[in-house]
């Protein structure tokens, strides 16, 4: 990778600093690098998250867009992750349909890839380390406690008196981002009453490797199950359960083991991650204040049914990073930068609706709307067209472009640098 080769005289020596190290922070990062826009990475965390199943699906535009900014990382995501062909949707235990997906082809991403994000954080920091050492510099245990900004640059203190400078700043650093609190952007929407319950098992199950998701099931009455598969043996487990419910009490008691016998039965299971939380449909008032920008969870919480979180966060990293690159390299007017704002939010508003709509068909709020929820989950068995109205899990068809910025990937080639082809080199 070279250099760019204008003069990019708004960095004045000083890299645009990324502030978190997660799937979206790193795709800012690289997709910086790949522009030949030097950046820092900051992370409060000493290495790497390695939680459970966060994050777990990978949908084909987040995989185009990482083997854009990282060629070559969308085979090692392929090679790493796995895909599965069917969901079945059941009511009160019994199937109402199934549904398969199309094998991709070998140069062609899948439509998705079930990968925690333990690892694709390590293998896009690999890939950060590897391809763009002299652009990239990774700082950890860099814990942001102020902000401050000027009309000329941004100015970071860590907890410890460290004091970084740069002339734009994209926090990436989470649900409890700090960049946001610093701007003072408060996040607006919804969230659920009830909590979700998740046991990641580790456990060779007699059914074959599919999504199946269960409403009003016997052991979880007036609640859901979804179950799917990840790499190594281990399969994800979401309850949807009430809003008292203890961790510690679940595991402590045995309900924990009473619910996963209830989905897997006696077969030998060996617990790998356990966590609760509450689903929220939040987003920011704003992507931008000034010279910093928001992106990820650290602009908008979606509920994980459909997928949408992290890959609309790898989104909008992927179109700052592109629009900075307008502006530094390409010579457009600052006011590009406005319309990362007002398209990335119009895109998070898009996703919230459709996952407030999905939280609405888990947890219908009045009789009228549960009524009707169930005789649709009925009538799904014998008409297709009304399946759509109750496919809550991930990965339903209009999912597949729901994260898309208007930025075509062809128009990205175009802006950043045409000698890389696009077209996924799995096949070669």
């Amino acid at each position: 990778m070279q250099c760019a080769k204008k003069d990019i005289a708004e960095l004045a020596g000083q890299p645009i600093v990324v502030v978190g190290a997660g799937p979206v922070g790193l795709t800012a990062a690289l997709s910086l690098a790949r522009q030949g826009i030097p950046c820092v990475v900051l992370e409060s965390q000493d290495s790497i998250s390695a939680e459970g199943s966060k994050a777990v699906v990978i949908q084909r535009r987040s995989i185009e867009i990482f083997d854009w900014a990282a060629p070559g990382i969308g085979r090692a995501i392929r090679a790493a992750g796995i895909t599965w062909n069917i969901k079945r949707t059941y009511f009160r235990d019994k199937l109402m349909f199934s549904e398969s997906y199309a094998e991709a082809a070998e140069d062609v991403a899948p439509p998705f890839v079930n990968l925690p994000q333990t690892d694709t954080d390590r293998l896009l920091l690999d890939a950060a380390r590897r391809l763009y050492p002299e652009y990239i510099t990774l700082r950890f245990d860099f814990t942001v406690a102020r902000i401050t900004q000027t009309a000329h640059s941004v100015t970071i203190v860590s907890d410890k008196g460290k004091v970084v400078q740069a002339p734009y700043v994209i926090g990436c650093d989470g649900a409890h981002s700090t960049v946001r609190r610093q701007l003072g952007i408060r996040l607006e929407g919804q969230s659920s009453i009830n909590l979700f319950l998740i046991a990641d098992i580790k456990a060779t199950l007699p059914f074959p490797r599919e999504r199946r998701f269960y409403y009003d099931p016997s052991s979880n009455r007036g609640r859901q199950i979804l179950i799917m598969p990840q790499p190594r043996d281990v399969w994800r487990i979401d309850w949807q359960v009430g809003p008292y419910v203890d961790l510690e009490d679940e595991q402590a008691s045995g309900k924990l083991d009473g619910r996963i016998r209830a989905v897997i039965g006696a077969e030998p299971y060996e617990i790998v991650w356990t966590s609760l939380y509450r689903f929220h449909n939040l987003v920011a008032e704003r992507f931008r204040a000034g010279r910093v920008f928001l992106a990820g969870d650290a602009a908008h919480l979606m509920s994980p049914f459909g997928g949408r979180g992290m890959n609309s966060g790898v989104a909008d990293a992927h179109d700052i990073a592109l629009r900075l690159g307008d502006i530094l390299i390409r010579g457009k007017p600052r006011s590009e930068l406005d319309r990362y704002s007002t398209g990335r939010r119009a895109v998070a508003l898009h996703n919230i609706a459709a996952t407030s709509k999905a939280l609405r068909t888990m947890e219908p709020p009045t009789l009228l709307h549960l009524v009707a929820r169930n005789l649709a989950l009925l009538a799904s068995r014998h008409v297709p067209q009304v399946r759509r109205f109750v496919d809550s899990g991930p990965y339903t068809k209009e999912d597949q472009t729901s994260t898309n910025s208007g930025r075509g990937l062809a128009r990205q080639e175009t802006a950043s640098d045409s000698r890389h082809s696009l077209r996924l080199p799995w096949g070669r």
